[in-house]
Formats: structure tokens, sequence, C-alpha cells
């Protein structure tokens, strides 16, 4: 048997990008995971534009660790001199961080990642 308790389930294919899933079909892949053992989930705001935070934060037990990611509020350029506050300020983390917690129903995060 294949230990589960370091793999995540990434849910890009949950925003209808790839293949328009329904509520239903994507709160039936989450259960099977759960069922499966897979604990930890990763997930962005850009994801379906907060869309699939959301059904996240419904669907998904407190007990599940979800890793999401701060975008950037600018696509970033590989110019030199520019500094990541350009593209990362500190107002703008503090605000993504409080809207993914919102839409994931959450007190805290369990991994954030600046992406």
């Amino acid at each position: 048997m294949i230990p589960t308790e370091r793999i995540y389930l990434g849910t890009w294919q949950f925003s209808g990008q790839f293949k328009v899933l329904s509520e239903t079909q994507i709160a039936e892949i989450l259960a099977f995971s759960i069922e499966s053992g897979i604990r930890r989930f990763d997930t962005a705001p850009v994801y379906g534009d907060g869309m699939v935070e959301s059904i996240l934060g419904r669907f998904l037990p407190k007990e599940s660790i979800i890793l999401t990611k701060i975008p950037a509020i600018q696509k970033p350029t590989i110019e030199c001199g520019i500094r990541p506050e350009t593209y990362y300020p500190k107002d703008w983390i503090y605000r993504s961080i409080e809207t993914s917690l919102k839409r994931l129903k959450r007190n805290t995060m369990d991994t954030l990642l600046q992406g």
C-alpha cells in the first residue's frame, strides 16, 4: 500500500480550465480522496477565480491540510531592478490571505506559497 500522508491532491482541474466538472463531481472526487487517505490539498485563489477555494471550504473536513498561494498583483517580468514589493505589496499579501481564509472557511492557513 502506498503511504498517503504526504500526497497532495492538486485542485487546478476543478477550475473548469481543462474540463468542466459539476460541484457534485468535485465533491465525489474529494470524498474519494479522503476515503483513500489523502488529507492534503493544493489550491490557489486563481483556480476558477476563487471558486475552487470556496468549494474546498464547503467540502473538506477541518482536519484536512490545505496549501494555497498568494498570486502576484501583476504578472512579474524578468527586468533587473524591479523589487518584489512591486508584485507582492504587503497589503496585497494580507488581503489575499484573508480572502483565501474566508473562502476556505479557516482561521489559519497550513501552508502558504508566494505564487
